[in-house]
């Protein structure tokens, strides 16, 4: 087929066959557009970049790169579902641990409050992350913060490059390519643990075979405070200590310290009722009770 441009004053002669390309040109363009329901946004063609409207509350404008929760699409199939299959659009929320880890969208854009702009929902793009540990390699949001992503040794992001140190820095990271957390660790202590906030633990299967990983800093609480072991004890060398990976990308020992009697005696010549005593870790743990009357072969003690 013949189709040739021509100079401005030349005679415009068209070709049946390149008049019929044009029209069958022009036809697939307006199928298309009828396909697409009108897309607005070129951008929202390509998977890994979405809309987004930014719905942040209290309202607020968005900067480029900042971070916002997904929050489901703003149109849903009942409020219209021709305009939910073809143009969807995110709401964008203030990103919270419990609600939007893992789902979340990196502006390319500043948006003001309830404008709707392009972000990255996946692929490589730039971001800040508070960086935790230098060895991090992954990333997820932090609570009530839209600036940064927070790392970890776990996250929906793959941190490909950061700028060294610690604390707020540029970084390229990959969304979608991240890791989820394990689920429960074990470890052995690498030094007889009797007091202090962390453990040191040397990484082991559940039968406490050595798996060949580096040793793990682990905090004793919750709250990551200092606690003692009661009565001269302690966790020794030979312990297994099952711990978790959290959120924060810190590693903590599974359950809450209490100390339990586990045998008593009454010291006759010394008139003292005697115990012995463990600290255990327990996941999970009801209210003390009040003082009760002890009975002993149904029978109540004598005084």
């Amino acid at each position: 087929m013949n189709l040739q441009k021509v100079k401005p004053g030349d005679p415009l002669v068209i070709p049946a066959g390149a008049y019929n390309t044009f029209v069958d040109a022009a036809r697939d363009y307006l199928d298309r557009r009828q396909d697409q329901g009108q897309e607005a946004h070129p951008a929202a063609r390509n998977s890994g970049i979405v809309l987004v409207r930014n719905d942040l509350n209290p309202p607020q404008p968005a900067e480029r790169f900042w971070v916002l929760g997904i929050d489901g699409p703003v149109v849903s199939p009942s409020d219209n579902l021709e305009e939910f299959k073809n143009r969807v659009v995110l709401s964008g929320a203030v990103p919270f641990i419990s609600t939007y880890r893992g789902r979340f969208v990196v502006l390319l854009e500043p948006l003001a409050a309830w404008a709707i702009g392009s972000a990255v929902i996946s692929g490589v793009c730039p971001v800040k992350v508070y960086v935790n540990n230098e060895s991090h390699q992954f990333a997820d949001m932090q609570n009530d913060t839209c600036g940064y992503l927070w790392s970890g040794n776990s996250g929906a992001a793959q941190i490909l490059w950061k700028e060294s140190g610690t604390g707020v820095k540029w970084a390229v990271v990959r969304l979608g390519g991240g890791q989820s957390a394990p689920g429960v660790l074990f470890g052995r202590p690498t030094t007889a643990f009797s007091s202090g906030a962390t453990i040191t633990l040397d990484p082991c299967d559940i039968r406490g075979a050595d798996n060949g990983q580096a040793n793990r800093t682990v905090y004793v609480k919750a709250d990551q405070s200092s606690y003692s072991m009661t009565n001269s004890t302690s966790i020794a060398t030979s312990a297994i200590v099952p711990h978790v990976l959290a959120d924060d990308g810190c590693y903590y020992m599974l359950g809450q310290p209490v100390e339990v009697v586990t045998a008593m005696q009454v010291d006759d010549a010394n008139r003292k009722i005697q115990k012995k005593t463990r600290n255990v870790w327990l996941p999970t743990t009801g209210s003390e009770s009040g003082w009760v009357d002890w009975y002993a072969n149904g029978q109540e003690c004598p005084d």
